[in-house]
C-alpha cells in the first residue's frame, strides 16, 4: 500500500509476465480486502502494524498494534472410523477419468464432503440436528467425508474410512498473525484458549459419537480411528 503521511493513496504491485513494479493511484480511497490472512501481512509489509515487528524489517509508517490480532478461526475436529465399504480413492486412474468425462459419474464426481448438517442444543443440553425454532442458532456443523480425514489424499492405497468433521461455529478464542525475524509470517490460531470453546467442542464430539453408534449405516462402520477408543475423556479429546 502506497502511503503519504497518514493516508493511503494507492497500491504498488508486480505485473506478470515481466514482474514489473507498477503503482495504481486511488482517486478517493484504498479498500484492502485480501482475506483474514493476507490483509494483515500486506499491511505489515506496507509499514503498518506493531512497532517492534515492523522495525525488524523496514521503517515504520503507521503504528497500529491491532494489525494481525483478533484472528478468528474454526477448528475442525475429525471423528474417523473404519469402513467396510471402499473409500474415496486417493489416486484417480484412466477408467475413473473416462467415467467422469463421459457420464459425469464416479469418484471424480465427489465433492469429498458428501454430507453436511448443523446441530444445536436445547435448554436441557440435548443436541438436535435440525431446529424448527428460528430463534436458536446452530452451535456446531458436520462435514462427512468417505475418507480418512488426516490421510486423504496423500496415502495410497487409501484407508477405507468415514470421517465426521466436527466444527463449533461460535468460538471465543482469538489468535494472531506475526512477522518473524526471518521475514516469514506465523499463524497462531490459539484454538481452545477459552474454556467455553473447549466445553462446546467436547459436547459436540460426545454427541457425534452417540449419533454414530445409532446411525442407519452403523453396520458398515468399524473401530474408531480418530480420536480413538482410548481417548474418551474430555481431557484426552482436547488435550
Amino acid at each position: 500500500v502506497e502511503i503519504t503521511g497518514d493516508r493511503a493513496i494507492g497500491v504498488n504491485l508486480k505485473t506478470l509476465p515481466h514482474d514489473r513494479l507498477e503503482t495504481i493511484r486511488a482517486n478517493q480511497a484504498v479498500i484492502l480486502s485480501a482475506g483474514a490472512l493476507k490483509t494483515p501481512t500486506i499491511l505489515m509489509k506496507s509499514g503498518i502494524g506493531k512497532k517492534e515487528d515492523i522495525l525488524m524489517h523496514r521503517s515504520l509508517v503507521i503504528e497500529s498494534p491491532r494489525v494481525g490480532e483478533n484472528l478468528s478461526d474454526h477448528l475442525v475436529f475429525p471423528v474417523t472410523l473404519e469402513c467396510t465399504k471402499p473409500s474415496l480413492p486417493s489416486h484417480m486412474d484412466r477408467d475413473m477419468n473416462r467415467l467422469w468425462i463421459e457420464k459425469g459419474m464416479g469418484p471424480l464426481a465427489s465433492n469429498i464432503a458428501e454430507l453436511g448438517a448443523f446441530g444445536w442444543h436445547d435448554d436441557n443440553g440435548t443436541f438436535k440436528l435440525s431446529s424448527h425454532d428460528e430463534t436458536r442458532r446452530p452451535c456446531f456443523q458436520w462435514h462427512i467425508t468417505p475418507s480418512h480425514y488426516l490421510e486423504y489424499p496423500t496415502k495410497f492405497p487409501a484407508t477405507n474410512a468415514v470421517s465426521v468433521g466436527v466444527t463449533t461455529l461460535h468460538p471465543e478464542s482469538r489468535g494472531s498473525i506475526n512477522w518473524r525475524n526471518d521475514g516469514s509470517f506465523s499463524i497462531d490460531p490459539n484454538y481452545l484458549s477459552k474454556a467455553r470453546d473447549e466445553e462446546e467442542l467436547n459436547a459436540a464430539v460426545k454427541w457425534t459419537r452417540e449419533w454414530i453408534r445409532n446411525c442407519p449405516w452403523r453396520s458398515v462402520l468399524g473401530e474408531e480411528l480418530i480420536p480413538g477408543v482410548r481417548r474418551q475423556s474430555d481431557e484426552s479429546v482436547c488435550g
